[in-house]
C-alpha cells in the first residue's frame, strides 16, 4: 500500500527485486482498472502475482480470493506534506501539478485536494481516500474525524504484520525480513527524490504549525506505529544460518 511520498518507489524497486517477475502494479488509474479486471476476469494471472504494489488504500484485497496480508511505509507527517507538494510542482505528469504551481504551500494545505494533505496516511489506512476506496472518502454523519485514526489502527492490527518506518528505514526492512523470510541484509536505495525542496527549519514556524495542526490524526498515528515497529528483530534461526 503506497502511499505518496513514503519511499514507496524505492521500497517497489525492492519488492521487484526480492519477488523477481511475480509484482502487479497499481500506480495509476489504468494499472489499477487493469488489477480489478484481472482479479474479476483472469484468476490464472492473479494467482501468479506474490505482491501488489500500487496508490490503492486498504480493501484492495478484496479483489484477490486469496490469503493476504499488508505492508505499508509511514513518515512523518511534515516532512511527508513538504515533500508531496514539492513533488506535485516538479513532475510533468501529475495531475496536481497546476494547482501546486498557482499555490503557496499553505494555500495547497488549505485547498487539501483530494485529502492528499489532512490526514492521507490515516485514510489510507481506513479505506477512505481515492478512486479506489472501499468506504466513502466522507466519515458517516455524526462520526468525528478520530474515527479514521481508530479504523486505521484496527486495520493494522489486524492485516499489517509490519507498518515500516521511513525514518528508520534499515529497522523496518530487518522486521521485514524477519517476517517474509526474505535474505538478509535488503537495502532500499533512494529513489524520486525532491532535491530542490526547502528543508523543514528553514520553512516559516507559522506554516510547520499549520500543517502539523491539519495533519494531528497523522501525527498519532506515526508515533503509534513507530512504538509498534521493533527496536530489536531477532530474526528466524533459519534465516540466521543462511549467514553462514
Amino acid at each position: 500500500m503506497h502511499i505518496e511520498k513514503t519511499a514507496g518507489h524505492a521500497f517497489r524497486v525492492l519488492l521487484e527485486r526480492v519477488y523477481d517477475g511475480h509484482v502487479l502494479l497499481g500506480m495509476n488509474d489504468e494499472e489499477r482498472n487493469f488489477l480489478r479486471t484481472v482479479a474479476r476476469t483472469n484468476p490464472d494471472v492473479a494467482a501468479s502475482a506474490r505482491v501488489v504494489h500500487g496508490h490503492m488504500p486498504w480493501g484492495f484485497h478484496r479483489w484477490f480470493p486469496c490469503a493476504y496480508t499488508y505492508v505499508a511505509f509511514v513518515r512523518k507527517p511534515l516532512d511527508r506534506v513538504v515533500s508531496y507538494y514539492h513533488y506535485c510542482r516538479g513532475s510533468t505528469t501529475h495531475n496536481l501539478r497546476g494547482v501546486a504551481n498557482e499555490l503557496d504551500l499553505e494555500g495547497f494545505v488549505k485547498l487539501n485536494p483530494f485529502f492528499a494533505v489532512d490526514n492521507a496516511m490515516c485514510r489510507y489506512f481506513a479505506g477512505r481516500i481515492g478512486s479506489m476506496a472501499v468506504r466513502s472518502c466522507d466519515l458517516p454523519r455524526g462520526a468525528t474525524l478520530r474515527q479514521l485514526l481508530e479504523e486505521a489502527q484496527e486495520n493494522i492490527e489486524r492485516d499489517f504484520p509490519v507498518v515500516g518506518i521511513v525514518e528508520r528505514m534499515d529497522a523496518s526492512l530487518r522486521a521485514l525480513e524477519a517476517r517474509y523470510g526474505w535474505s538478509p541484509g535488503q537495502r532500499a536505495m533512494v529513489v524520486n527524490a525532491n532535491p530542490g525542496r526547502p528543508r523543514i527549519e528553514d520553512i516559516p514556524g507559522s506554516t510547520r504549525a499549520m500543517i502539523e495542526d491539519a495533519n494531528r490524526l497523522d501525527v498519532d498515528l506515526y508515533d503509534w506505529c513507530d512504538r509498534r515497529l521493533p527496536r530489536d528483530v531477532v530474526l528466524p534461526l533459519t534465516t540466521l544460518a543462511s549467514r553462514g
